[in-house]
């Protein structure tokens, strides 16, 4: 019976291990998989949209990406049908990504932060705001103003 038990608390315990083991395994790829994803995260460009897969496991890892999507649809709005289809536009913007418009729309905001106590006047802080934005993503700045430019042509 000694003896039994003894086999018994063996098998037991390397089960345990092999268990863990396993597990470890499991949580690794799954980080693995994470960080690539996330790698990829945002990284089409703006012209074209994400699969609904792709844009849900954006919007898991950062929820910016939601008003990405509104301003997307928005531009809509300003152009043509076949605007973002045109090809000088994807000559022009096919480099410019959601991701860099995510960071754009963060970077907005935290300017407008920033410099909120140094303006009583709304129009005159988001003027400022637009000067130094602009400035650092003059990409994005020639594509909205072709946006708005461009119109219905």
């Amino acid at each position: 019976m000694n003896n039994l038990n003894s086999t018994l608390t063996r098998v037991l315990f390397f089960g345990l291990i092999i268990l863990f083991i396993q597990c470890n395994r499991i949580e690794k790829s799954e980080t693995t998989n994470d960080n690539n994803i996330s790698d990829k995260i945002g990284k089409i460009s703006i012209l074209e949209y994400p699969s609904y897969n792709e844009y849900q496991n954006w919007v898991k890892k950062d929820s910016q990406y939601v008003r990405v999507w509104e301003v997307r649809k928005y531009y809509e709005n300003f152009v043509s049908n076949d605007f973002f289809q045109k090809e000088e536009i994807k000559i022009k913007y096919n480099d410019l990504s959601w991701s860099t418009i995510a960071e754009y729309q963060k970077r907005y905001r935290l300017l407008l932060e920033e410099n909120k106590s140094s303006f009583k006047d709304e129009k005159k802080l988001n003027k400022y705001v637009d000067s130094l934005i602009l400035e650092e993503y003059p990409k994005i700045n020639q594509f909205i103003s072709d946006i708005f430019k461009l119109g219905f042509d």
